[in-house]
């Protein structure tokens, strides 16, 4: 029996390790009914996976990244459903920045997805080696950079790193405080941003 138990022992760390991992990210759902998405806005998490689905009656509906941000900049244009008729859906996992979208068949319907990226150590100290996370793969999309601002201690933000080609940046205080971070993502081609994520933090101690 002892020696069963101890065969079995690493298995089960196998599997925590394995559901803790699938654990981190997740499916929203966000419904398309009635000229409106909802829920709206959405708050994911870096990794997370969105799916649309048109519920509306003989309704079609697209959901569609603003090339055209609200406030009058250029958008990213980072996704494009086409058309879906009644039940059909469509899904995007998400990197750590907020987007504005719309249905391009009605575009006064509009949503927002804001997505938090990830750092980690959430606490350390003056020394310590902090990583920020904000595409799920190397590289991130294709064609695409991303701009990091920080605000240190009672401060604002300000551009920390831009035009960033790689998932992720770190950074090592020399100070104690609370430190946050957002994230925007920048098509190339033509200049065109999302909006900044969602603040993240860290404190130094």
């Amino acid at each position: 029996m002892l020696r069963m138990l101890r065969r079995a022992a690493p298995i089960g760390l196998l599997m925590a390790m394995f559901l803790n991992g699938t654990a981190s990210a997740a499916t929203i759902n966000v419904s398309i009914v009635n000229l409106d998405f909802t829920p709206d806005p959405v708050s994911a998490n870096l990794g997370d996976q969105i799916t649309w689905t048109n519920t509306a009656t003989a309704t079609p509906h697209t959901t569609t990244s603003d090339t055209m941000n609200p406030d009058g900049s250029v958008g990213v244009g980072l996704w494009n459903s086409g058309t879906l008729n009644q039940g059909q859906t469509f899904s995007r996992k998400m990197v750590g920045v907020t987007f504005p979208y719309h249905c391009s068949i009605h575009p006064f319907m509009t949503g927002m997805i804001q997505v938090s990226p990830k750092i980690a150590p959430a606490n350390g100290h003056i020394g310590t080696t902090f990583t920020l996370t904000f595409a799920p793969i190397d590289t991130g999309p294709k064609g695409f950079v991303f701009d990091v601002q920080k605000m240190d201690p009672g401060g604002q933000f300000q551009d920390y790193m831009t035009d960033v080609g790689t998932k992720s940046v770190t950074f090592v205080p020399s100070a104690t405080g609370t430190y946050q971070f957002q994230v925007r993502i920048q098509r190339v081609s033509n200049g065109g941003v999302s909006f900044y994520s969602p603040p993240v933090s860290i404190n130094v101690t």
